[in-house]
């Protein structure tokens, strides 16, 4: 905001350079004068289109680190409130979280319209959250792992590189979920359990990891 009011007086300043100039220009009365007064005009509007050039290069660049907004609208959910978010490059509307905490600018991750991430949970590379799936406590998704459906993932758990989390599926405690796993249907992965390669679980299969009760 400072540097953007100091540009802003810098454009004003030239504004009142050329005018002066202009001025100079009119009462001048011999051609000596004339051709310096013009030069002045010139520098002034020089200095002017480069300060707008430099302002506006600025503002893209602040604008080329933001994915996404926010839409101002916001709702109630699990004691919390979440905040719908908006994507620049082409203004699909997102789904609902916390703070920027909650979703990182970079990669292509993304937050479907009705998910929802909330506390200290952290959706980032090109992870995509969708569908009612919510991603709560300080649980991440990274990578290029999907949760959707009514999934949750939940506490501190970790869902990353290709695993897939849907239907009614829940993964919570410090669970971790890699690789090319698929969780689904009504499936609990929960305390210390680690899940990697090719497995699917679905049905009611629960998942407990050593040391758990």
């Amino acid at each position: 905001m400072e540097e953007t009011t100091i540009t802003i007086d810098r454009l004003n300043d030239g504004a009142d350079k050329l005018a002066k100039a202009i001025r100079q220009g009119h009462r001048a009365t011999c051609d000596v004068s004339i051709p310096v007064a013009f030069e002045e005009i010139r520098l002034a509007v020089e200095e002017r289109f480069e300060e707008i050039k430099r302002l506006k290069e600025t503002k893209q660049a602040d604008a080329s680190t933001q994915k996404y907004e926010f839409t101002g609208e916001t709702k109630d959910i699990h004691n919390c409130t979440v905040r719908q978010i908006r994507r620049i490059s082409d203004g699909e509307i997102g789904g609902w979280i916390e703070s920027e905490a909650n979703l990182n600018h970079e990669g292509d991750c993304w937050i479907g319209e009705n998910a929802c991430v909330t506390g200290n949970a952290w959706v980032s590379h090109n992870a995509r959250v969708f569908g009612d799936a919510l991603v709560s406590g300080s649980a991440w998704v990274s990578h290029n792992a999907r949760v959707s459906g009514d999934a949750i993932v939940s506490d501190i758990a970790r869902v990353s590189n290709n695993a897939k989390v849907s239907g009614n599926a829940m993964v919570c405690g410090n669970a971790r979920v890699f690789g090319d796993v698929m969780v689904t249907g009504d499936a609990i992965v929960c305390g210390n359990a680690i899940i990697t390669g090719n497995d699917i679980l679905s049905s009611n299969v629960q998942v407990f990891g050593c040391g758990d009760d």
